[in-house]
């Protein structure tokens, strides 16, 4: 299952990770990268609160840490369309409803 306000939020919200070793945010749908399992190709990005603990936990003992969530090649940029170039970033109450009378509700 997964959660409308739960996917705004990681596309929203600014995304913890560690890079160099130190605790840093960096921007949710940046540092897209493309890559193919079992000839299917996909894109990965960064988006917020999957973490949880981990990176402060981590910090200073690694020297990379990172939380991506994995689409189909399109997505980020889509959603960088709608929450940007559209200016819902600010109107959350109008994404969430686009969102929910769109895309189907799923009852696992």
């Amino acid at each position: 299952t997964w959660s409308t306000d739960g996917v705004i939020n990681e596309y929203c919200e600014p995304c913890e990770a560690i890079v160099e070793g130190e605790l840093v945010e960096v921007p949710p749908l940046e540092e897209r990268e493309e890559f193919s399992l079992d000839g299917v190709t996909y894109e990965a990005f960064n988006t917020s609160g999957g973490l949880g603990t981990l990176a402060e936990t981590l910090k200073g003992k690694v020297r990379t840490l990172n939380y991506r969530t994995i689409r189909y090649p399109g997505h980020a940029a889509i959603m960088k369309a709608l929450l940007n170039d559209l200016g819902l970033r600010h109107r959350r109450d109008v994404l969430k409803d686009i969102f929910e009378s769109a895309l189907p509700a799923t009852l696992q």
